[in-house]
């Protein structure tokens, strides 16, 4: 994922993120695979853990944690 100081994402970790964000609710790992179309909720398990050292928002470093508490991730 790292090599240096570059940071490379999936297409699909990408979609994820932009959809938590735009959807601006909590939504389980069954609600993101619907609403991408992906094959199962173990796919988005792992690009969730993919996300979880590199999310950013506003320039802030955050952790799939904190994405739960601010309400944007509901994990069942």
């Amino acid at each position: 994922m790292r090599s240096g100081s570059k940071v490379s994402l999936s297409e699909t970790a990408l979609r994820i993120y932009l959809l938590l964000i735009r959807e601006d609710k909590p939504m389980s790992i069954r609600e993101i695979q619907r609403a991408l179309g992906l094959s199962s909720p173990g796919q988005v398990y792992h690009h969730l853990e993919r996300l979880r050292p590199l999310v950013s928002l506003s320039g802030i470093l955050m952790d799939i944690g904190l994405l739960e508490g601010m309400g944007l991730l509901r994990v069942q």
